[in-house]
């Protein structure tokens, strides 16, 4: 029979407000605060070890048949990160892209979530599932921070760097129970699932079979809401994870 652990971690995601509309701070893995300026708005966001330079800026309207059109701005800072901003209305679009309007923003459900799932996938040419979306929603305006799946690779490849390392340190360790070995384990992920802090949430859950192999490892990326509604926006699947080679976790230990 296989042990499942599942691990689920919440993200807050803070307001942002002031005439600069300078994100306050959006909690991350990473040590050092980059700001990015987009347009009217200024984000700071804990993006890594380098800037990004802004590639290219963009304002424009998106049609959709048998609906209102969308207008959005949008900043491209590298291949891995984008920013876009939606707008319902016409005359706050072009507040905002005149850098007008000074409205506060923050994590807020209202009803905004069937229309993100019915906009985003268009918008970006891309299933709603292949991006890593952080989403700041108020007044009928949506906020996106998108992330490619090139960041969430890079950010696997970290933790699974650290995992590994975590993993011969408890195959090297004097710990004699399946259970002991698991707690173990779970502690290591703990400390691990730092690298993947700027997600709304997550949920990882890892197979460990009969024989002690580590089969499968499943991370899956949640948004929130404040009703506590919980929608699904990417999941990373891997198999022989962290271990290169079949080795077993718990060898000659009994269950």
């Amino acid at each position: 029979m296989s042990i499942l652990v599942t691990i689920l971690s919440s993200f807050l995601l803070v307001a942002c407000s002031g005439t600069t509309k300078e994100v306050d701070e959006i909690e991350s893995a990473f040590a050092k605060n980059d700001t990015l300026t987009s347009g009217a708005f200024t984000i700071s966001l804990n993006q890594g070890n380098h800037n990004e330079d802004i590639k290219q800026e963009t304002n424009g309207v998106f049609i959709q048949t048998d609906s209102d059109p969308v207008f959005y701005s949008e900043t491209i800072y590298s291949d891995r990160m984008s920013t876009k901003v939606l707008y319902q209305d016409k005359q706050r679009y072009e507040q905002v892209t005149s850098g007008d309007l000074d409205s506060e923003w923050s994590l807020t459900n209202k009803d905004s979530d069937q229309e993100m799932s019915d906009l985003l996938p268009s918008l970006f040419d891309s299933d709603l599932e292949e991006k890593h979306i952080q989403t700041l929603e108020k007044d009928g305006q949506i906020y996106t921070v998108t992330l490619n799946d090139q960041f969430i690779t890079d950010q696997i490849a970290d933790l699974k760097e650290e995992m590994a390392d975590a993993m011969d340190d408890i195959r090297d360790s004097d710990l004699d129970s399946k259970e002991d070995i698991l707690a173990a384990y779970e502690q290591s992920l703990e400390f691990s699932l730092l690298l993947l802090e700027n997600t709304s949430s997550y949920t990882i859950t890892y197979t460990i079979d009969q024989d002690g192999y580590l089969t499968e490892t499943k991370i899956e990326h949640h948004y929130q809401t404040d009703d506590q509604d919980t929608y699904l926006i990417h999941t990373t699947s891997l198999t022989d994870y962290p271990l290169d080679k079949p080795e077993s976790l718990i060898p000659q230990i009994e269950g």
